[in-house]
């Protein structure tokens, strides 16, 4: 879950708390053409903060990876 969206580049996310606590989570965020214009690497669940400020305007698709298990999501940033 992913909100606001549409957002001005800061989002809030939840990693799902039925992800495995030892593993470590990768959050990436692509843009249209597939370019990792985010990264980050997190070892907990729960809500979290996302800060595309940098960003130009768009949409971009963000990606939970935990294990084997992938989460994703459109974002529109305005």
């Amino acid at each position: 879950m992913v909100y606001p969206n549409p957002s001005d580049g800061k989002f809030s996310y939840m990693i799902p708390e039925k992800t495995d606590d030892n593993i470590v989570q990768t959050v990436e965020v692509y843009n249209t053409i597939g370019d990792v214009v985010f990264s980050q690497q997190v070892n907990y669940t729960g809500q979290n903060i996302l800060d595309l400020g940098d960003v130009t305007t768009g949409i971009y698709i963000i990606k939970v990876i935990s294990g084997e298990i992938v989460y994703s999501a459109k974002l529109m940033v305005e």
